[in-house]
C-alpha cells in the first residue's frame, strides 16, 4: 500500500477527485450499485482469465523508511474532553481530511454551514477540493454522523490498494452491498477489525476512537508506548490509560517526529508537541467523575487546591477530584448536590423538590437545581431563587425536603432557634433547623409527622377544631391565648356538677385526658377540672408548652378546684376560666379576663396548689 502520510497533497486530491465522498446520491457517490468492485478501486489482475496464477517476479528489497513528521490531525472539545465514544460527524471528518491534506482555502458554501462555525473553513476547503459534495437541498449536514462503512470508503479512496481475490469478509456485509469492496480492502489491509462477535456493523456510526484507530492503521502510524509511559501525553479526562484506544488517541492528538530504526520497526517519538488548549477554569463532570481546571488545563497530579472558593483534592494522574462542598457549581453554570465530596446525582437526574444543604434551601425542577433568578412553586409551596447561587427563600413556615425531613423556616429561610412554632399545628424547631419528630420536649410529645399531639386522636381533633374557630393567622400568640381563654370562660354555663374530684396536687398528666374526654362526651359540658383541661390543651396547642392544669383549692370555691398555671419569663401566672366565667361573666355580665394571666398576689381570692 501507499502510506497516506507519504503522499503529496496534489496526488491525494487527484485520488479523491476520482469519486467524491458523500455526494448528492446515497449512500456514496461513485459506489457500484451492484456492490462488486466499487469506483476508485482496482480489481485484482494477478490471474489470467483461465484462473492460472502468474509467476511473481523477484521481490524488491524494502526501502528504509525515512523519518516522518506526524502532525496532530484531531483535537478535543472546548471543555478539554475527547469524547471517544461519540460518533464522528461529517464536519469532524472534513476537518480531519483538511488537516492531513493541508487543503487551501475554498469557496464552497452550504445553507446550513454558518461562516461563524468552527468547521466552516474545513468544510468549504474539502468541498472545493472535491472531497465532499453537499445534498440536493443545498445542505452539507455537518452534524450527521459518519457510518463505519462510509469511513472505510474514505480510506479506500485515498489508497491504491486492490480488492483482495478471496476476501474474508464479515457476516453482516453481503457481497451485494455497495460497501462490500471497501470493507474487504480495509479488512485485508488491517486498517479495521470486527467486533468480538465477528461482525463489522457497517451502518453503525464510527466513534471518534474507532476513527483515529483506523486512520492510524491506514497511515502506518503507531504510538510510542515508551514515550507515552514517560509522560509525553495529552490529558483528556474521558480517555483512560486502560482504554484500548488510549495510544491511538495520543498518536492522533500529539504532533511529533517519527524515527524508524528499521524499515518495519515501531516508530520512536522525538520532539512531541501539541497545541495548547485553554479551558475555562472551574469544575467539570465527565464520565461520572469530578475534575478541576486551573490555569487553563486539567489538574492531574496529586494535589490540594481551591477553585472558585471551593477546596478540592486531586487524586493524581487520573485527575479525579473530591471537593469540600455540599452544593457545587460546574463550569457550565449548573448546580449540583455533593455527597462525600462527589456528585450525589448524575447531572439532570435530580428529583423535583426542595433540598437543604449547609443551612440553605435549593429548589430542583426538571432534573436540575434552579440557578437563575426566578420564582416558582413546588408541591404547592412557593419559592424565590436569588440567582446563580441557587439559594432560595420559601413562602412557608414548615418545609418538607426531598427526603421528607421537616425544617422550620422564618422569613423564608431556615431557623436555627430552638422553640415551638405554630403552622396549622404545633411543631418544635431545633437548633440545627430541623423539626423534631417522634420525640418529647418539655413535656410535649411530637408525633411521626412532627406535629404536637396530646396522645389522643379524639382530643387532638376537638382542640384543633376549637383553636381554628377562635383564632386566625393575623393574631399574635398572646392574642390567640386570650381568645382561647375567653372562649372557655364564656362557655362555663356548660357546667355540670360532678362529685368526682381530682385529688389536690395530683399531676395533670394523670387526670387531664380523662376530664377532657368527659367534656367532649358531654357535648362541651363539665366541671372546673373539665374547663381547666380544655384551656390547658388549647394553650399547649398554640405553643404555650409551659401550661399545666392544677388541682387544688380556692377560698372562692371553698372546696376543691381546678385551674391552669404557667411560668412565663420567670413569673408564675394563674388562669381560672371557670372562676372568671362563674363570678364575672355569668353573675355580673362582665367581659372575661379578670382572672386571665394573674399572679397569685393579683388574684381576688386565695389559691392553694398542694405541691
Amino acid at each position: 500500500m501507499t502510506h497516506f502520510g507519504r503522499l503529496s497533497a496534489v496526488s491525494l486530491i487527484l485520488l479523491l477527485l476520482m469519486t467524491s465522498v458523500f455526494a448528492e446520491s446515497s449512500p456514496l457517490a461513485g459506489a457500484d450499485p451492484e456492490g462488486v468492485a466499487g469506483a476508485g478501486l482496482r480489481s485484482p489482475e494477478r490471474y489470467e482469465e483461465t484462473g492460472t496464477p502468474q509467476e511473481p517476479g523477484d521481490p524488491e528489497e524494502p526501502a528504509q523508511r525515512e523519518d516522518e513528521d506526524h502532525k496532530p490531525y484531531v483535537s478535543g472539545y472546548n471543555d478539554g474532553t475527547f469524547r471517544p465514544n461519540r460518533g464522528m460527524t461529517r464536519a469532524e471528518l472534513a476537518q480531519m481530511v483538511c488537516t492531513l491534506l493541508e487543503l487551501p482555502e475554498g469557496d464552497a458554501s452550504f445553507s446550513d454551514v454558518s461562516p461563524k462555525k468552527w468547521y466552516a473553513a474545513a468544510v468549504s476547503a474539502a468541498a472545493s477540493a472535491g472531497c465532499f459534495d453537499g445534498y440536493e437541498d443545498g445542505t452539507f449536514r455537518p452534524n450527521k454522523q459518519v457510518t463505519r462503512a462510509e469511513f472505510v470508503t474514505v480510506l479506500c479512496k485515498l489508497s491504491d490498494a486492490e480488492v483482495p481475490q478471496d476476501p474474508a469478509g464479515f457476516p453482516d456485509v453481503s457481497a451485494s452491498s455497495w460497501a462490500y469492496p471497501y470493507v474487504c480492502v480495509a479488512q485485508a489491509q488491517s486498517w479495521v477489525g470486527g467486533y468480538p462477535d465477528g461482525t463489522f456493523q457497517p451502518n453503525r456510526p464510527v466513534s471518534r476512537a474507532e476513527a483515529v484507530a483506523m486512520m492510524n492503521n491506514f497511515l502506518g502510524r503507531t504510538p510510542d508506548e515508551e514515550a507515552i509511559a514517560a509522560g509525553e501525553t495529552r490529558f483528556f479526562p474521558d480517555v483512560k490509560r486502560s482504554a484500548w484506544y488510549y495510544g491511538d488517541v495520543m498518536e492522533a492528538t500529539i504532533g511529533h517526529s517519527a524515527h524508524y530504526a528499521e524499515t518495519d520497526s515501531q516508530e520512536s517519538w522525538t520532539d512531541p508537541y501539541w497545541d495548547a488548549v485553554s479551558i475555562p477554569n472551574g469544575y467539570y463532570y465527565v464520565g461520572g467523575k469530578l475534575y478541576v481546571v486551573e490555569d487553563g488545563s486539567y489538574v492531574h497530579t496529586q494535589q490540594d487546591g481551591v477553585c472558585w472558593g471551593v477546596p478540592y483534592h486531586c487524586a493524581g494522574a487520573s485527575g479525579v477530584c473530591t471537593v469540600d462542598a455540599e452544593v457545587l457549581r460546574l463550569a457550565d453554570g449548573t448546580l449540583h448536590l455533593i455527597q462525600n465530596g462527589v456528585l450525589a446525582y448524575a447531572p439532570g437526574k435530580i428529583s423535583a423538590g426542595f433540598y437543604v444543604r449547609g443551612g440553605k434551601i435549593y429548589a430542583a425542577e426538571a432534573g436540575w437545581l434552579v440557578h437563575t433568578a426566578k420564582s416558582g412553586a413546588l408541591n404547592g409551596v412557593g419559592y424565590t431563587c436569588q440567582g446563580a447561587s441557587g439559594v432560595c427563600t420559601v413562602n412557608a413556615s414548615l418545609l418538607a425536603d426531598e427526603t421528607g425531613q421537616l425544617w422550620h423556616l422564618e422569613n423564608g429561610t431556615i431557623s436555627f432557634v430552638e422553640g415551638v412554632f405554630e403552622c396549622d399545628g404545633l411543631y418544635l424547631g431545633r437548633a440545627d433547623g430541623t423539626v423534631l419528630r417522634d420525640g418529647d420536649w418539655n413535656g410535649l410529645h411530637f408525633g411521626a409527622d412532627g406535629r404536637y399531639t396530646s396522645g389522643n386522636a379524639t382530643i387532638d381533633a376537638y382542640i384543633d377544631n376549637l383553636v381554628s374557630s377562635v383564632t386566625d393567622a393575623s393574631m399574635t400568640q398572646e392574642e390567640k391565648l386570650f381568645a382561647c381563654y375567653c372562649y372557655v370562660a364564656t362557655h362555663c354555663d356548660r357546667y355540670i356538677p360532678n362529685n368526682n374530684h381530682v385529688p389536690r396536687g395530683q399531676d395533670c398528666s394523670l387526670w387531664s385526658e380523662t376530664y377532657m374526654l368527659r367534656l367532649i362526651q358531654q357535648n362541651g359540658g363539665g366541671n372546673c377540672y373539665c374547663f381547666a383541661s380544655e384551656f390547658y390543651y388549647m394553650a399547649r396547642r398554640i405553643g404555650y408548652w409551659q401550661a399545666r392544669a392544677v388541682s387544688g383549692a380556692s377560698v372562692s370555691q371553698g372546696s376543691d378546684h381546678g385551674w391552669v398555671e404557667m411560668i412565663l419569663d420567670g413569673v408564675t401566672y394563674g388562669f381560672d376560666p371557670r372562676g372568671d366565667g362563674k363570678y364575672y361573666v355569668q353573675k355580673y355580665g362582665y367581659a372575661p379576663g379578670r382572672l386571665y394571666k394573674k399572679t397569685y398576689d393579683e388574684m381576688p381570692w386565695q389559691y392553694w396548689r398542694y405541691w
